[in-house]
């Protein structure tokens, strides 16, 4: 027990000194917590915001490398001076975001099926020898209903716990984060007495019950 606490306090210092070593002063620790409470407070539209912005940087990607060398390789007597490559980048960019935008549940959807399909393939693994002697379940057709059946179950499944579970975990690890960093701004390594401690996670809970809240509220229509 001793040796935990004692290895707990010295990462502790190291952590402390870091972030004493990043910011330099008290204002800097704040402004890392702010940014943490920010995250805490919003972080489902922010990952909404990130989610488009991914699909329209590919989507620009996709049309400026792939699709206009591909649309003009056989059109001819266009106009010089005007990249259309870069038209279409743009475009196709736009188009992205208003697809990851409007369909990110979707995305959430597929991401939540291929885990259930991978896992389907484990599942059906151990079917195939668990029963080496059932024909059906040793056919392709087999194979392909277990894995489907999994991948609409897990696209479903994460579909529908992945906002309340992301919300919840942003929510209580950026708010206890940013009450520990406080804490250990103004205690030092004290911050690991129980004395400290405790009253500092009680904070940070409490903030992260509120930050979930607020998320769920503002996320309601996303």
């Amino acid at each position: 027990m001793d040796q935990i606490t004692a290895n707990l306090q010295q990462s502790s210092e190291q952590i402390i000194n870091f972030f004493n070593q990043m910011t330099g002063t008290f204002i800097g620790v704040m402004g890392v917590a702010l940014v943490l409470l920010m995250l805490a407070f919003s972080s489902y539209r922010i990952l909404r915001i990130v989610l488009a912005a991914s699909a329209s940087i590919g989507g620009g990607a996709l049309g400026y490398l792939v699709l206009a060398p591909l649309i003009f390789a056989n059109v001819e007597g266009l106009p010089e001076g005007i990249d259309y490559a870069a038209i279409v980048g743009i475009a196709c960019a736009f188009i992205g975001w208003i697809i990851a935008w409007a369909l990110h549940k979707l995305a959430i959807f597929l991401v939540g099926a291929g885990g259930g399909f991978y896992g389907g393939i484990f599942v059906y693994d151990i079917l195939k020898n668990t029963c080496p002697d059932v024909e059906f379940i040793q056919s392709d057709m087999c194979f392909w209903i277990v894995c489907i059946a999994l991948a609409i179950i897990g696209g479903l499944l994460f579909a529908y716990l992945f906002k309340p579970v992301y919300i919840l975990i942003t929510g209580l690890s950026g708010s206890v984060a940013a009450a520990y960093l406080l804490g250990s701004s103004i205690f030092g390594v004290q911050v690991n007495d129980m004395n400290y401690l405790v009253p500092t996670l009680i904070v940070g809970a409490i903030l992260g019950i509120i930050a979930s809240v607020a998320q769920f509220k503002n996320s309601s229509d996303l």
